[in-house]
């Protein structure tokens, strides 16, 4: 009922009703299957990203075959540790299917969750008009922004969702903005 050597009896019995037994010992022997396990250096990130899977999987037969199939994509290698860049946005299963010495197999399966980036974007309000001249932004951002760095071009920033920004000289400037998202990930414009 678990890894060991097991005998096995054969009860003979004629018509006659008389029997005998052969007992062999050590005739099955069941192995210790192997542990896949593994570490990666990030299951979370923004696209494009790149996770570095580390091989811990043990046997008292030793690890003998690698496989690593990343589920949804055509990516997956035979080595012992393994890397892989996630370029589009989804949740991708990561599969490590470890082969001992004995031929015994085990698989562990992980979920990495790739995010995409949000989309920066935002309109003026009173974009013209002499100094000193009072301009009101609006964050109209994809995703779902937690926070906010504007450049405003003249020296200034703010951190505020929809700011309103006084220039002091007359002259035409690039505004930028940078958003990250619940996710970590960052977008900019």
């Amino acid at each position: 009922d678990g890894p060991g050597n097991y005998p096995v009896s054969l009860v003979v019995t004629n018509i006659l009703g008389c029997s005998d037994t052969l007992i062999q010992s050590n005739v099955i022997e069941v192995y210790t299957p192997p542990t896949a396990a593994y570490q990666a250096t990030d299951t979370s990130g923004c696209v494009p990203f790149r996770v570095d899977f580390t091989d811990f999987s043990s046997s008292p037969y030793g690890i003998v075959g690698w496989e690593w199939i990343v589920e949804g994509t055509t990516g997956g290698g035979l080595s012992q540790n393994f890397c892989y860049f996630f370029d589009q946005a989804g949740d991708f299963e990561v599969l490590l299917v470890v082969t001992d010495g004995q031929g015994c197999t085990d698989t562990l399966r992980r979920t990495i969750h790739a995010h995409e980036n949000p989309i920066a974007n935002f309109f003026s309000v009173d974009s013209l008009g002499c100094a000193p001249a009072d301009v009101r932004f609006t964050d109209v951002s994809s995703s779902v922004p937690v926070s906010w760095l504007w450049d405003f071009g003249d020296g200034g920033t703010s951190n505020q969702q929809n700011p309103v920004h006084t220039y002091q000289a007359d002259g035409i400037y690039t505004v930028g903005l940078q958003i990250v998202d619940v996710n970590g990930c960052v977008g900019e414009v």
